[in-house]
């Protein structure tokens, strides 16, 4: 059996993701909208996860393949894997392969190291990708075919630390997108929203969104929050989400001055769609790899307070930042912004609004790609 499904009238492009599990079926959206305003012909494989007919229909790519593996089974070298994209490439004269996380830049490698004409562009989507000794073998080995990007300056710099022997200028950086339009014709009005939550309508509501895990360091965000609470009237704290430290974060702010105006919300699913329910958006993360949920809350219009670390620090344009863990400067700012006056606020949700259609829209990404088809020599 053959995979080939087209003749070869376009260049034709395979995106290679580990799996169609979100956020990762939004990324390999992301990217076939992207590869085919580019002009390829795409056909995206998912390595992990069963033969999904939704998945497929929804599919932006001109095809949709599952290899219905497990992840434990993609452990070490797949010899008939690597045939098997090796035939769809053959099949189909592929020139460009776009392969998200470590699994499927290694398979990629190795796929292909007998195909010289095949370019690989691998997508680092979170820190360390390459930091186990193990990772930097591959990349070193096919330096002439392989690219790479972080979905953020921040993952950038960590691949170029990871990999210094690796030339510099084939790892740059490609941001993840939204469809901002799309997205805010499914947000709830804020009256329908607040129903919803049964938030009051004179409540000034702040909102987390994120795993309750340290990474997301949700204490600080609840010690800034309860600092200033004093100055804060009618206002309240949501946190939306599970994980593992949600009991100790349950306890920390029951012990806190602040026990009755903070609300655990647990998992609502489309959490984003509610998100006009509240006024003002909190991110405490300590090193957030790109913040989706960011580009979600300005698709919302409402201001962003945030740390000023990792793709965060790249996504809010405001002076609404703080250093991680400084729970004091997180109590200024959230005071300040209850504060603001409604066109200030106003002003500010413009302006963020501006920066991120020019930066993170579908958009801005085909021009970025055109771009990096440039800066990685891509052939044609």
């Amino acid at each position: 059996m053959t995979h080939s499904v087209y003749k070869m009238t376009q260049k034709t492009a395979i995106q290679l993701c580990h799996g169609y599990k979100m956020p990762f079926f939004d990324v390999a959206q992301q990217h076939a909208y992207t590869l085919k305003q580019s002009g390829y012909h795409v056909i995206t494989i998912f390595l992990t996860g069963k033969h999904d007919a939704d998945i497929e229909r929804a599919s932006f790519s001109d095809q949709t393949l599952f290899f219905e593996q497990s992840s434990k089974s993609l452990q070490g070298l797949k010899v008939n894997l690597i045939k098997k994209i090796n035939r769809i490439c053959k099949d189909n004269q592929v020139s460009l392969i776009v392969a998200h996380r470590a699994k499927a830049i290694y398979l990629s490698c190795i796929a292909s190291f007998l195909m010289p004409d095949i370019q690989i562009i691998g997508v680092a989507h979170a820190y360390n990708v390459f930091k186990r000794k193990k990772r930097r073998f591959m990349p070193y080995l096919r330096t002439k075919n392989l690219r790479l990007v972080g979905v953020s300056d921040a993952i950038r710099d960590d691949i170029r630390r990871s990999l210094p022997k690796f030339p510099q200028d084939q790892i740059q950086t490609y941001y993840n997108r939204l469809d901002f339009s799309s997205v805010e014709d499914t947000l709830l009005s804020r009256e329908e929203a607040r129903q919803a939550l049964s938030i009051p309508e004179d409540e000034y509501a702040f909102i987390n969104i994120g795993r309750l895990h340290p990474d997301k360091d949700q204490t600080t965000l609840i010690d800034g929050y309860s600092t200033a609470l004093t100055n804060m009237p009618k206002s309240k704290l949501y946190i939306i989400g599970a994980g593992k430290i949600e009991t100790q974060l349950k306890a920390h702010a029951n012990a806190s001055k602040a026990s009755d105006c903070i609300t655990f919300v647990g998992v609502v699913p489309d959490a984003c769609k509610y998100l006009k329910a509240f006024d003002c958006f909190v991110l405490s993360s300590d090193h957030e790899p790109f913040g989706m949920v960011l580009l979600e809350a300005i698709a919302a219009n409402i201001p962003m307070i945030t740390t000023n670390c990792g793709g965060a620090d790249e996504i809010n344009r405001s002076d609404n930042k703080f250093d991680q863990g400084d729970s004091a400067a997180l109590s200024t700012l959230l005071i300040q912004q209850r504060s603001r006056s409604q066109e200030d606020t106003k002003q500010q949700i413009r302006e963020q609004h501006v920066f991120a259609e020019k930066t993170f829209s579908y958009a801005a990404s085909v021009t970025r790609f055109s771009e990096l088809e440039k800066i990685f020599k891509i052939k044609s």
